[in-house]
C-alpha cells in the first residue's frame, strides 16, 4: 500500500535491478501508475548511507491530476 497525496493505492512491486551490496530498483505497477523506488547504499563512518529516490509515471486521467 502507499498513500499519494492523500489517496491510497496498492502496487504489484518487482526487483528490477540488482547489484549486490550497491543498488536495489523495484518497480510498482497499477492501472493509474508505475512506479521506480531506487535504493542506493555506500559505506559512511563505519555504517551504511542509504538513499532513497522514488519517481512516478501516471497513467490515464491519474496523469491529469
Amino acid at each position: 500500500m502507499s498513500k499519494f497525496r492523500g489517496r491510497t493505492t496498492e502496487l504489484d512491486y518487482e526487483l528490477t535491478e540488482y547489484e549486490p551490496v550497491r543498488k536495489l530498483v523495484f518497480t510498482g505497477t497499477n492501472k493509474t501508475v508505475t512506479s521506480k523506488d531506487n535504493l542506493s547504499f555506500t559505506a559512511a563512518d563505519g555504517g551504511t548511507s542509504i538513499t532513497y529516490r522514488a519517481d512516478f509515471a501516471f497513467h490515464g486521467l491519474a496523469k491529469l491530476a
